[in-house]
């Protein structure tokens, strides 16, 4: 029989780590077993583990390490999971739990079996943004638990809302689009059968030409938004130079994205300043200790992004020079208008531990709101627009009589 140490002698390196990651067996990791799964199997349950699923995992974990440590609130999750599994004719079908049963798996090996703190268990299933917020000393808690359950919340319902919202200018770009092939295949032969175009007035010529461009690119046209969309998103996580800082960070999205992550970065920030909180892997509950604000940044690091990384940097450079924190927080760019004023003032009467908190809670609320005011009005200048295209197209309508004047 082949066992792994025959297949290495056998197989160069590269196919053998190519054919591990193909079959996801489980134990695959042959070089350094960090993980249950492989690769393309930890990405398969990461891509099923949305927002809901995660926010019901905070919940039930938050719950469970309120009466018990991080080992026995997994093994119970597994076991309930399990038991409780959908079944017909003895075996599993369907089960939506499967998913989550399989990740916790993963992690009850990584942190029981590697020695991992709970955090870097979960690592490589939870998005970065969220490892942010639970990260407060190594392991997660009741506090972080909740904390990143309610700003996962907030941002997911944030999130509907907003899909929503761009339903109706998606309605009336389709709308406009449909009319645009009704004037290229409907009147635009008309008009051209009577010989009289170039006697139309220029809107309407203009309108003809443009259906007409339309109708033979459109796919081109399709092609090319999907790509700026992909663009935009790719520039959004993973671009850091001038160009981004000084002049996209100004127009939405970019300036939307960014003032999520700071919001996150300062809801982390307050987790790791708080005192007197309790570490659900201390078995006998005994009080922490905040950490110093230079610290607490230099943890919230492990686990941020790229772009939030960048602004971390920062922060730390301006420590070096031995800048208080608060004006390393403000020369850092990493805050609005608004939120370097306020974070100023803690910092000149020495509440800023205190004042963090409040700013990152308080400060969502404010962005939700003005987010949704925001795309409110992008949704009256669609419909703005979309009638002054309906005009366009009615004064086309009107205009035709031209094109049968000579030839009654």
């Amino acid at each position: 029989m082949f066992n792994k140490h025959n297949l290495k002698k056998i197989l160069p390196n590269g196919l053998l780590a190519l054919l591990l990651i193909l079959f996801g067996k489980r134990h695959a990791d042959f070089y350094q077993r960090k993980s249950l799964y492989s690769p393309l199997k930890r990405l398969f349950i990461r891509m099923q583990i949305g927002s809901k699923k995660r926010i019901e995992l905070y919940e039930t974990l938050s719950m469970l390490l309120g009466v018990g440590s991080f080992n026995n609130a997994i093994s119970q999750m597994i076991r309930t999971y399990e038991k409780n599994a959908r079944q017909i004719f003895g075996k599993e079908i369907l089960e939506s739990k499967r998913i989550i049963i399989e990740m916790l798996e993963d992690v009850a090996f990584r942190h029981q079996k590697l020695g991992m703190n709970s955090v870097d268990a979960l690592s490589i299933y939870l998005p970065k943004n969220e490892l942010m917020m639970l990260s407060g000393h190594a392991h997660v808690s009741v506090e972080t638990l909740n904390n990143t359950k309610s700003v996962t919340t907030k941002l997911s319902d944030m999130r509907s809302k907003l899909l929503k919202q761009l339903l109706s200018p998606l309605v009336y770009l389709v709308a406009s689009f449909g009319m645009l092939m009704v004037v290229d295949m409907g009147l635009r032969p008309v008009v051209l059968s009577t010989g009289n175009m170039d006697k139309m007035p220029q809107s309407t010529q203009f309108l003809m030409g443009f259906s007409h461009w339309f109708v033979g690119n459109y796919q081109w046209v399709i092609v090319g938004c999907l790509f700026i969309f992909v663009m935009i998103l790719v520039v959004m996580m993973r671009v850091v130079n001038g160009f981004r800082l000084y002049v996209l960070d100004y127009i939405i999205p970019f300036s939307i994205y960014k003032r999520i992550l700071s919001v996150r970065f300062l809801i982390s920030l307050s987790l790791l300043l708080k005192k007197n909180e309790t570490s659900e892997n201390s078995s006998n509950h005994a009080a922490r200790t905040g950490l110093p604000i230079p610290e607490a940044i230099q943890n919230i690091e492990k686990y941020a992004n790229r772009y939030t990384r960048h602004f971390i940097q920062k922060m730390r450079e301006s420590f070096s020079r031995g800048v208080s924190s608060g004006v390393a927080l403000v020369q850092s760019g990493f805050f609005p208008k608004s939120l370097v004023s306020l974070i100023e003032m803690y910092g000149y009467s020495n509440q800023l531990e205190k004042g963090i908190h409040a700013l990152g809670h308080e400060y969502l609320e404010t962005q939700i709101r003005q987010i949704d005011a925001a795309f409110k009005v992008m949704n009256y200048l669609f419909m703005a627009i979309l009638g002054g295209f309906i005009l366009w197209y009615v004064d086309v309508m009107l205009s035709l009589n031209q094109a049968f004047a000579v030839h009654p």
